[in-house]
């Protein structure tokens, strides 16, 4: 039997150590298998309207994932709008878009929304967001992927409120007869409780 050392000291390491990113290392081994992968957590997560630079490192290597199926990830969403988080506004426009008693998002007048307003409509609208969903994973995800019959779904996750409310938009990325990336169907906000 291996002997011990009484005064080792453990230390415990946390992260990925340096070597080539974590999703290189799992396609180099695993990426003509794999049929669905799950990215959660919110650190270091791909923002959705502004990705840095490192998004591209961290998210390139599905392009050899041919058979993937489903991909689920954390996508980080910016609620900052005039020195102010916006996220419960947010929040109650989703819920408002969801409810067909609301009459709240009536527009009132033929002039195009400016301000938050315009902010709303534009990248906060579920029809927007599912749209930029698909831009910003359509090209890592692989062309055979998303060729497939039924196209490829992408469940983006966002943490979202003052209570840390999760809330899910599925989309599906196919290609359209031209060969470009197409929102083939969408889903969301819904809660991570929600009965669908």
């Amino acid at each position: 039997p291996e002997q011990i050392d009484s005064n080792e000291v453990f230390e415990a390491e946390y992260g990925w150590p340096p070597a080539a990113p974590f999703m290189h290392t799992l396609a180099s081994y695993h990426a003509d298998t794999v049929t669905e992968l799950k990215f959660c957590g919110y650190r270091g997560a791909p923002l959705l309207w502004n990705p840095t630079p490192i998004t591209n490192y961290m998210m390139a290597p599905l392009r050899h994932f041919h058979n993937l199926r489903h991909l689920i990830l954390s996508l980080w969403l910016h609620t900052l709008w005039e020195d102010d988080h916006r996220d419960d506004e947010i929040l109650d426009y989703w819920l408002n878009t969801r409810s067909p008693t609301t009459t709240a998002l009536v527009v009132t007048s033929n002039e195009p929304p400016t301000g938050w307003a315009a902010e709303l409509a534009t990248k906060y609208a579920p029809s927007a967001m599912a749209a930029r969903i698909v831009a910003l994973m359509g090209p890592y995800i692989s062309e055979q992927a998303k060729s497939q019959p039924g196209g490829m779904h992408v469940r983006a996750s966002f943490c979202i409120g003052s209570y840390g409310g999760l809330f899910d938009f599925d989309v599906t990325i196919g290609k359209d007869a031209d060969g470009k990336d197409e929102l083939r169907g969408w889903k969301g906000p819904r809660e991570e409780l929600h009965p669908e």
